[in-house]
C-alpha cells in the first residue's frame, strides 16, 4: 500500500472544551454508574483474586509522546521512514509499544507513541541502528524540533498485558535482520484493517490536590469505556514531570465514536465528577493511526478475562421430553488429517467418486486428490459457486451420475460441503432437489441413505461437515432453503485445520463468527440439551478467544484449531438443538441479496442477542421460563468476556465491539434497503431457524433487530 492510498489526511489541532463548576464526591462516583456498567466501576473484574481497577502499579514502564511536523511535500517520505523503524523497534526487548499516527487534517502533523518497559530503554533504543537510521532519514524533513512528553501509566495495568504490540504488527519477520521494506502494505493486508482509526488525546490539567479523585473517576470511566464497541483502547497517563497533569488517549473505530462515547451514562458521571477539579479547560488533539493496523489496538479481551472463569451446569431447556443426538459417523480431527482421506475412502469399498469442490479447487488440492486416485478410486469433479443454487445441483448430479460415482467427496467450505451433501442424497434417491427441498418444494422424505459422503471443510465456520441439511438458493424463488434428512449426515467428516490456514482475514472473521453464531444459538435454544449445552460451552469458549488471534495472525494454527473446534461444535449443536433469529434472517437475506453467509451472520449476531434479551426480560414476569432462559445469556456473556460478573448486556456490548473490530459489513452494504426491512422480516418469521428462538419474536421486534444490524 502506498503512502498515497492510506487514506489518511493529516491533521493537527486544538479543541478547548468548556467546562463549569460543579461538585461531586469521590465516595459516591462508584454508586452513580447505573448497572449493567456498575459492576465495572466497584472492582468487580478481578485477575488472580485483585482487582483490576485497583492495579495502578506501573512497574517501570514509560509512556513517551513526540509531537512535530514535517515539511510539506515530505509526509510520504517520512511515514515510510517511521513505518520502517517502529515496526523494528516493537522487537526490542525494551519496547512495549511504538505507534505512528498523523493529524486528521493537517497533512504535515505527527504523533509517535512510545512506550517503554523500563527507564534505560529509550536510551537503548538511540542506540539502535534503525532509530539513527530514521533519525538521519528524517532530519531534513522536520518544519520545527520534534517535542516530547513523559507519562507514567495509570490504567490499564501493565500487568494487564494491554501495553505490548505483538510481533505479528510488524510482519512477520526482524526487519533489521532482512531487507527493508515499507511496512503498511502487509501489515494492512494482514489484518484486514480497511483505515486507521481516530485518536484523541485529551489533555487535562486538574487543581493540586485533585490527583486522586480524579484518578479514581477515570479510572473508572476508562474500564466501562473500553467495553463500548466503538472503543479500541482507552489510556489513562500520568505527566511524569506535573504530576497534576493528566493525559487520556481514545482510540474510537469511527469518527462517531466520541459522539457515542459522550452520551453514555459513565462519561456524564466522570464528567460531572471532575468538572470541580479541574484547572483549566480541557484539550483535545486529533489523530489518525497508522501503525499498528486496526486489530493491533484493540486489547479489550486482555483486560476483560480472567484467568480461570467459573464454569457451571447449564439448564436444558426442552429435554424433559427426552431427546436424540444426531452426528457424523465419524469424525476425524487434527493436523495434517487430511492425508488420511485415500486411504478411508478405499476402507469404505468406494471406487468412482465425484469430488465436489469449489473453483480452483481441483488444482489446490491435486497432490491429496492424486493419491485418491492411486488407491484406484476414479474421479469426476464439480466446481461449485459460493453460493450453491438447487440450479447448480442438477447439474452436479448429472455429472456424478453419468460418471457412475457411487461416493462423493467435498472439499472446501460450507457451500461445497452442502453441494455435495445434496449431491449424495440425490445419487441415493432420484428426484429432483425440489423434490425434498423445505418451504418452497414438495418437502418429501428421503427414503434411502446417501450414498458414503465424505467432508473435507476448508473454513471454520458453518460446521456443515457433522450436520444432516444441505442449504440451497432457488434462483426462481429468492430464497435458500434446506433438505434435510438423518440419511444425510456425513459419513466421514475430516477436520484439518492445516486445510484453513490459507484463508484470508475477511473470510475467516465472517465463517468464525458464524462459528460462534452457531454455538450460541443452540446454547440459548428452546430445543437444547444436556448434550448439547456441554458442547456449546466449550465451542463458545474457544470461538471468543481466538477470533482476534487467527484475524491477526492467519498462521497462528492453535487459534486455527480453536475454530475448527468451535466449528464442528457448532454443527453437532445446530443439527441437535436448532438455530434462532439470526439464521432465521439469515436465510432469507442470503436469497434476496448476493452476500455471504457468515458475513450476514456476523452481522446480526449481536443484535438477535440484544433483542432476545429484551424480549425475555419483557416477559419474565409471566412467564417463569423466561428469567431462566435468560441467566443462559448471562453465562454466555461470562464465557465470551471470560468475565464471570459479566451480564447480558455487557455480552450483546463484547460482540458487537468484535464484530466492528473484525470489519464485518453492515447488511445494507449487499444491497437492501430500507423500504425492504418489513418484507425481509415477514419472510424471515416463517423461516424454520425461527422454531429454535428461545422466545417467539413479534414483527416489531425483528424489525427493530434488522434495523440495528442494517
Amino acid at each position: 500500500m502506498v503512502v498515497s492510498g492510506l487514506g489518511v489526511r493529516l491533521s493537527l489541532f486544538l479543541v478547548s472544551v468548556a467546562t463549569s463548576a460543579g461538585a461531586f464526591s469521590a465516595v459516591s462516583f462508584a454508586d452513580k454508574l447505573s448497572s449493567p456498567l456498575q459492576g465495572l466501576s466497584k472492582g468487580k473484574v478481578t485477575r488472580g483474586g485483585k482487582s483490576l481497577l485497583a492495579m495502578t502499579d506501573s512497574n517501570d514502564y514509560l509512556a513517551v509522546h513526540v509531537f512535530g511536523k514535517v515539511k510539506p511535500g515530505t509526509n510520504a517520505d517520512f511515514l515510510k521512514a517511521s513505518l520502517n523503524n517502529a515496526g523494528n523497534s516493537v522487537h526490542e526487548p525494551g519496547v512495549a509499544r511504538f505507534d505512528v499516527l498523523t493529524g486528521t487534517d493537517n497533512p504535515e502533523a505527527f504523533c509517535l507513541i512510545e512506550v517503554y518497559k523500563n527507564a534505560g530503554a529509550p536510551g537503548a533504543h538511540k542506540e539502535t541502528a534503525h532509530y539513527n537510521k530514521w533519525r538521519e532519514t528524517v532530519a531534513d524533513m522536520m518544519a520545527e524540533p520534534r517535542s516530547a512528553k513523559k507519562y507514567k501509566i495509570i490504567s490499564p495495568s501493565v500487568t494487564s498485558g494491554c501495553w505490548d504490540t505483538e510481533a505479528e504488527a510488524a510482519g512477520r519477520t526482524i526487519l533489521s535482520g532482512g531487507p527493508e521494506k515499507f511496512l503498511s502494505e502487509e501489515v494492512d493486508a494482514a489484518a484486514g484493517s480497511g483505515g486507521g482509526l481516530l485518536c484523541v488525546f485529551v489533555d487535562v490539567q486538574v487543581t493540586p490536590g485533585g490527583e486522586s479523585l480524579f484518578i479514581e473517576a477515570s479510572k473508572a470511566n476508562a474500564a466501562n469505556s473500553i467495553k463500548e464497541p466503538g472503543v479500541s483502547r482507552f489510556d489513562l497517563l500520568q505527566n511524569v514531570e506535573d504530576p497534576s497533569n493528566f493525559v487520556l488517549v481514545e482510540v474510537y473505530n469511527s469518527k462517531e465514536g466520541p459522539a457515542r462515547h459522550k452520551e453514555t451514562a459513565h462519561y456524564k458521571c466522570w464528567r460531572e465528577t471532575v468538572e470541580s477539579i479541574m484547572a483549566r479547560p480541557r484539550q483535545a488533539l486529533k489523530f489518525q493511526t497508522v501503525f499498528p493496523s486496526r486489530v493491533h489496538w484493540h486489547r479489550t479481551e486482555r483486560v476483560t478475562h480472567v484467568e480461570h472463569p467459573g464454569d457451571k451446569a447449564g439448564e436444558g431447556f426442552g429435554f424433559d421430553k427426552g431427546f436424540e443426538f444426531a452426528s457424523a459417523g465419524k469424525i476425524v480431527f487434527g493436523s495434517g488429517a487430511a492425508s488420511k482421506l485415500p486411504q478411508l475412502v478405499k476402507e469404505r469399498g468406494c471406487s468412482k467418486a465425484c469430488v465436489v469442490t469449489g473453483k480452483g479447487g481441483k488444482e489446490r488440492f491435486s497432490e491429496l486428490l492424486g493419491k485418491l486416485q492411486g488407491e484406484g478410486v476414479q474421479l469426476s469433479f464439480f466446481a461449485c459457486s459460493p453460493e450453491p443454487t438447487i440450479e447448480e445441483c442438477r447439474d452436479a448430479v448429472k455429472v456424478a451420475r453419468d460418471a457412475g460415482a457411487d461416493s462423493v467427496v467435498a472439499i472446501g467450505g460450507g457451500s461445497s460441503i452442502d453441494m455435495g451433501k445434496a449431491v449424495a442424497a440425490l445419487l441415493g434417491n432420484g428426484g429432483d432437489p425440489m423434490d425434498y427441498a423445505e418451504v418452497i418444494g414438495k418437502g418429501q422424505v428421503l427414503s434411502n441413505p446417501s450414498v458414503p459422503f465424505f467432508a473435507l471443510p476448508t473454513t471454520a465456520g458453518t460446521g456443515s461437515e457433522v450436520t444432516k441439511n444441505s442449504v440451497l438458493k432457488s434462483e426462481e424463488h429468492g430464497r435458500k432453503v434446506s433438505i434435510r434428512s438423518n440419511y444425510m449426515l456425513p459419513d466421514l467428516a475430516i477436520v484439518d485445520p492445516q486445510l484453513t490456514v490459507s484463508v484470508p482475514p475477511d473470510v475467516t472473521a465472517h465463517t468464525g463468527l458464524d462459528a460462534l453464531t452457531q454455538c450460541i444459538e443452540p446454547f440459548v435454544s428452546c430445543n437444547a440439551n444436556p448434550v448439547t449445552d456441554a458442547l456449546a460451552r466449550e465451542g463458545i469458549k474457544r470461538a471468543a478467544r481466538s477470533l482476534r488471534a487467527v484475524y491477526r495472525d492467519g498462521s497462528d494454527l492453535r487459534a486455527r484449531e480453536d475454530l475448527a473446534v468451535a466449528s464442528v461444535i457448532g454443527g453437532l449443536c445446530l443439527a441437535n438443538a436448532k438455530l434462532g433469529a439470526v439464521h432465521g434472517f439469515a436465510g432469507v437475506l442470503g436469497g434476496l441479496y448476493p452476500s455471504p453467509h457468515g458475513a450476514v451472520c456476523a452481522a446480526l449476531l449481536p443484535f438477535c442477542f440484544s433483542g432476545n434479551v429484551k424480549a425475555l426480560k419483557a416477559r419474565a414476569e409471566s412467564d417463569p421460563k423466561c428469567l431462566a432462559m435468560l441467566s443462559k445469556f448471562d453465562e454466555v456473556a461470562q464465557m465470551v468476556t471470560n468475565n464471570p460478573a459479566a451480564t447480558a448486556e455487557e455480552g450483546a456490548l463484547w460482540l458487537e465491539s468484535l464484530a466492528v473490530d473484525l470489519g464485518v459489513p453492515k447488511l445494507s452494504a449487499y444491497g437492501m434497503k430500507k423500504e425492504d426491512h418489513e418484507k425481509v422480516v415477514e419472510m424471515s418469521k416463517g423461516s424454520s431457524s425461527m422454531k429454535g428462538n428461545p422466545v417467539p419474536l413479534s414483527s416489531e421486534e425483528l424489525l427493530v433487530i434488522l434495523q440495528q444490524a442494517a
